[in-house]
């Protein structure tokens, strides 16, 4: 993802601000703790002691406190320490320093690589609508409801009715999700308006966003618009948004629809990189495969059957019926 100098500053500035927040948050506990329990840091000075012994000696060269004897030591103190934070309900690790991101430890680098929480910092940067179209208050699994899916509602030709359809669909998102990690995938969704494709895509990129991974949800008009700019537009915002296309682990497209026939080259541009390269994409969509086929080629709509799972979703539309 391409970053002005600008852009990574202030993402490293909010590392530092998250750093010296938990830091504050760490003086605050262990102030807290000296207040409650003051014989926890006796145990401290203890270990600190145990160890000056230690050194002493080995720099003597009388060797009277053995390696082994020393860990026996620290290590009945360290249990010390806690039992008395278990003791008074706290947990083990309370005086620990907190990391909002343990992979990197805030730093958003691992081994010289930006980490996952980094990537997706740049997302939220560069691209704000993905955490408004992202609603982490009830875009989740638990909030999905069968109850507008008539198990009456049958398919003429299927035979499968509205909620069978909807339980199929939810179930296998909910594997997606369980499996990002080792698996990845893509996934076609497809139904009329209004039948909760849009909901059930924002559960996935919720959930696969809380595992770590960057998410970025891009409408059909924002979709078409980068594509629609690729041959005038050769502007650092432009390339920034082509290259978020390719390379954020999960890219969301919803209501992928007719608009599109003037970039089927572009949009068949995209899913081969991003099946070639085994970043996973989710679209949803109220075209059936025949008419996908017919609006954006049969080699896109084949790439679509060999790539990635197609869900259905049938019934009448769920804002009419709240």
């Amino acid at each position: 993802m391409s970053l002005t100098r600008s852009q990574y500053d202030e993402i490293m500035r909010g590392y530092e601000e998250r750093h010296l927040a938990n830091a504050e948050l760490q003086r605050q506990r262990r102030r807290e703790i000296e207040e409650k329990l003051p014989e926890y840091f006796s145990y401290e000075k203890k270990i600190s002691a145990a160890g000056m012994e230690y050194f002493k000696s080995q720099m003597s060269g009388s060797k009277k406190i053995s390696r082994d004897e020393l860990h026996k030591t620290i290590s009945s103190y360290e249990e010390k320490k806690r039992e008395l934070l278990t003791g008074a309900g706290y947990p083990v690790d309370y005086l620990d320093f907190i990391y909002d991101c343990p992979d990197c430890k805030d730093t958003g680098y691992i081994d010289n690589e930006p980490c996952h929480c980094f990537k997706q910092a740049s997302v939220d940067l560069l691209y704000p609508s993905t955490r408004l179209a992202l609603d982490f208050q009830n875009a989740s699994f638990e909030n999905f409801s069968f109850d507008y899916y008539d198990p009456k509602l049958i398919d003429d030709v299927s035979k499968v009715s509205s909620l069978e359809y909807a339980k199929n669909a939810f179930e296998y998102c909910q594997s997606f999700v369980k499996n990002f990690s080792s698996t990845g995938g893509n996934i076609l969704l497809y139904g009329e308006t209004g039948l909760g494709k849009t909901f059930l895509s924002n559960c996935i990129g919720n959930a696969i966003l809380k595992q770590g991974y960057s998410v970025l949800y891009v409408t059909a008009p924002q979709f078409i618009d980068i594509f629609e700019r690729k041959m005038k537009d050769r502007s650092e915002e432009y390339r920034r948004d082509f290259d978020l296309l390719h390379d954020v682990d999960l890219l969301i497209i919803d209501d992928l629809g007719t608009e599109f026939h003037f970039s089927v080259t572009n949009v068949l541009e995209c899913v081969n990189d991003r099946i070639l390269y085994k970043k996973s994409t989710v679209i949803s969509s109220n075209l059936n495969l025949k008419r996908l086929q017919e609006v954006y080629t049969e080699r896109f709509s084949s790439r679509i059957v060999e790539h990635y799972k197609i869900l259905r979703l049938t019934g009448k539309d769920i804002r009419a019926q709240k």
